[in-house]
């Protein structure tokens, strides 16, 4: 009843958004995979024109092919007309000069994860746009207050981070700095209600709310694989947590190079809470994968190569658990992450934890939530001394 309730109040609402600005023309800067889905659900929402910018044409073109492919993929499953999805197709274009952006009111980056890059991106993108137009981010992991920084008008910046894949995944994280104003944040919240998405907002912080507790729970997971437990009992012992899948197969959904990447930021902007794990490096540099295809097994088995590549860690016992003891650090770890994040003021309430995890990760809805399995078990008090809900999800409420 309370996982419903969420969902029925954080659905996209049928109201546009209060003092939100029109948005007439939306550019992406950007054409590769990431780029080509936002742009094409960007074209699909708000049925306005959507240029994707690269730095040459090639690869500009293949960016603006994907898009009209999402396009055309969605009138075959009957989600659109044909003439709905030609006038959508034609409302697409690319191109590799900076120039043609200037007039949009609205610029999205989806380029590689790089701070530098993405500051070097936005610094182009304001010596064109009108002052009033939003510069918007689809970063997962780096700071949005530090990409605006050296901007002149770093109160028009906004993130939207969207999922993989992006007509698929229902979230959008509205990330808002502090330097965001009201405006900004109103017309991020209307680009994603125009797209029907659920909206959660998050201040800005490493990793913002999915893939900080993600990584909280990937860096356990990953911190026993490097201590020489075994990776195939490490990879079951979450399944009572009743995730869609298990960690190795969502290490390989992410990508290796990324969840590396992000890891690392993690580490670097919140400490040893999390872990930067040896051994996924070492699987990323092999462009190795976690698990192997299967038609037939329920969980896609453990490759050999985690043994092969992780098999050289020295610690054992409990600083190598696996099974209940593996569970009950994650679930302690994800209640003490929490913790921080409202105390910090990365989210408000509780419920905007549950809402991103059930829509961004595939928590079980009949859990509730996150917050309200944590308190069910007893991880919230274990880990902070206090519940996040009361005794209205323990064995007294």
């Amino acid at each position: 009843m309370y996982s419903a309730e969420m969902l029925r109040r954080g659905r996209p609402g049928r109201t546009p958004v209060d003092g939100a600005r029109e948005i007439r023309r939306v550019g992406v800067a950007g054409a590769g995979l990431m780029a080509s889905q936002i742009a094409a659900q960007l074209a699909l929402g708000l049925q306005v024109p959507v240029v994707m910018r690269d730095l040459d044409a090639e690869t500009a073109a293949k960016g603006l092919a994907a898009a009209r492919d999402v396009i055309a993929q969605a009138a075959v499953r009957g989600q659109l007309d044909e003439a709905t999805a030609t006038a959508v197709a034609g409302n697409l274009s690319a191109t590799a000069d900076l120039q043609d952006l200037a007039g949009c009111d609205l610029v999205l980056e989806a380029v590689p994860e790089v701070l530098a890059i993405k500051k070097s991106v936005f610094a182009e993108l304001e010596s064109v746009l009108a002052e009033d137009a939003l510069l918007v981010t689809n970063t997962s992991s780096l700071a949005v207050t530090k990409m605006a920084e050296e901007l002149a008008h770093p109160e028009r910046v906004v993130g939207l981070h969207f999922f993989n894949p992006v007509a698929k995944m229902p979230l959008v994280e509205v990330i808002h700095t502090e330097a965001t104003d009201e405006t900004t944040l109103a017309t991020g919240l209307e680009v994603v209600r125009k797209l029907r998405k659920f909206a959660v907002r998050s201040a800005d912080a490493p990793g913002f709310i999915v893939n900080r507790l993600l990584f909280r729970v990937l860096g356990a997971v990953l911190a026993s694989v490097d201590a020489d437990a075994d990776p195939a009992e490490v990879d079951a012992s979450l399944d009572p947590l009743g995730l869609p899948m298990r960690p190795f197969a969502l290490l390989d959904l992410v990508g290796l190079a990324v969840a590396d990447h992000v890891g690392t930021v993690l580490v670097e902007e919140l400490g040893d809470r999390f872990h930067a794990s040896p051994g996924l490096s070492a699987m990323a540099e092999k462009n190795a994968q976690f698990t192997e295809r299967s038609k037939t097994a329920v969980h896609p088995p453990v490759s050999p190569t985690v043994a092969e590549v992780f098999g050289t860690g020295t610690a054992g016992g409990a600083e190598a658990p696996v099974g209940e003891a593996l569970l009950e650090k994650v679930q302690d770890g994800l209640a003490e992450e929490i913790a921080l994040m409202l105390e910090a003021g990365v989210v408000e309430r509780p419920e905007q934890v549950d809402l991103a995890l059930i829509l961004g990760a595939g928590f079980p809805r009949h859990r509730g939530g996150v917050t309200p399995y944590l308190d069910a078990s007893g991880a919230s008090q274990r880990a902070t001394g206090h519940t996040f809900h009361g005794e209205k999800f323990t064995s007294r409420g």
